[in-house]
């Protein structure tokens, strides 16, 4: 028989993961974001300084939000236990 402890750590568990799943679904999207705008000069190369300023922000917020989710999913628990989000070959 499983304890309730048990089946809410299993709950709480699966709820992260599940969080961070979709949170690392829209960095890859950021990224995504910052690429086409990089392309953007291509079509508006008077913009260009301003293009690339703002893919560089959009890209540095990617990569906060993977730092952050890569140390938030490792927070509090065991190595073993703790949520492997994917990232793309950005981090870990």
């Amino acid at each position: 028989m499983i304890s309730a402890d048990a089946t809410d750590s299993e709950v709480e568990r699966l709820v992260l993961a599940a969080a961070f799943g979709d949170l690392l679904l829209e960095i890859d999207q950021l990224r995504g974001v910052s690429e086409r705008i990089e392309n953007l000069v291509n079509n508006h190369p008077w913009m260009e300084q301003g293009l690339y300023s703002a893919a560089g922000s959009i890209r540095n917020i990617a990569t906060v939000l993977d730092v952050f989710t890569l140390i938030r999913s490792k927070a509090g628990g065991s190595q073993e236990n703790a949520p492997n989000p994917q990232t793309n070959g950005y981090m870990n």
